[in-house]
C-alpha cells in the first residue's frame, strides 16, 4: 500500500474526518434515502460504523474507477473542481453478499442492477459488501457545505473511495 493508503484496522479511522466518493447519480439516491444500502467491493472499516461521513459527489464515469487523485490539496476551490459535498451520511452496519441470489434479493435497497458495472458478475465476484445507510443530511445549497462553516483544505485517499478530510 502507498504511504497514504490505510488498512481497515488503521487506528486513524477513529479520529479523523472522512468522506466517501460517490459518482452521480448514486450520491443523490443515497442522500434522498432512495438508496438504503451502498454497495462496495470492500468492507467499511468498523470504526466508521455510526460515524458521520461526508458525501463527495463526483461526475459519472467508468464503474469502479475514481476520477479523484490520491491527494488533493489547495483548499475547497481545488477540491470543488473534482467533487461537490451535497451532504453526509452514517452507516449502521455491513452486509456481505456471497452469492448472486442474495445480492439480487436486495436490489430495491441498493438499486444496483446486474447489468451495471457494479452488479454481480458470475465467475468474477466472490463478495459484494452492502453498507447499510443509517442517517443522512443534505446541505442547503445557499450556504457553504459542512456544518455551514467548515471548508476542506485537503482530501487524502485512505482506502479505495474513502478520503480523510483536513479542514481549513
Amino acid at each position: 500500500m502507498g504511504n497514504h493508503k490505510k488498512s481497515p484496522d488503521w487506528s486513524g479511522w477513529s479520529n479523523g474526518s472522512f468522506g466517501l466518493e460517490m459518482q452521480k447519480p448514486w450520491a443523490g439516491f443515497l442522500l434522498s434515502e432512495e438508496k438504503k444500502i451502498e454497495t462496495r467491493a470492500y468492507g467499511l472499516p468498523i470504526s466508521l460504523i455510526g460515524k458521520r461521513i461526508e458525501v463527495l459527489e463526483s461526475q459519472p464515469g467508468q464503474a469502479g474507477v475514481s476520477k479523484i487523485g490520491d491527494v488533493v490539496d489547495g483548499g475547497e476551490r481545488e477540491i470543488s473542481i473534482l467533487v461537490t459535498r451535497p451532504g453526509w451520511c452514517t452507516f449502521s452496519g455491513v452486509i456481505e453478499y456471497k452469492d448472486r441470489e442474495s445480492f439480487e434479493s436486495d436490489e430495491e435497497q441498493h438499486l444496483v442492477k446486474n447489468s451495471s458495472g457494479y452488479g454481480w458478475k458470475d465467475g468474477k465476484t466472490d463478495v459484494i459488501y452492502g453498507w447499510i445507510v443509517g442517517s443522512t443530511g443534505v446541505y442547503d445549497k445557499k450556504e457553504s457545505s459542512a456544518t455551514n462553516t467548515m471548508t476542506m483544505a485537503s482530501i487524502t485517499r485512505r482506502m479505495r473511495s474513502l478520503y480523510e478530510i483536513e479542514w481549513e
